[in-house]
């Protein structure tokens, strides 16, 4: 359901929405968690800084 919400309005993230953080992901709990927790970084410090951030950690 968020996918089509995010291509409806155009966004790239869910945090650019005004009603983030909703709760039509389809994710069980503990992948939202992590998505919410995910998103309000990107929101605080920006995508460019986030990836910096993120890029060397393994993801699995």
């Amino acid at each position: 359901m968020y996918v089509y919400v995010v291509k409806k309005i155009r966004l790239i993230f869910c945090f650019q929405c005004k009603q983030f953080p909703c709760e039509n992901t389809g994710f069980d709990e503990h992948l939202y968690k992590r998505f919410i927790v995910i998103n309000k970084r990107m929101q605080e410090i920006g995508i460019e800084e986030y990836y910096q951030e993120v890029k060397d950690i393994p993801r699995y």
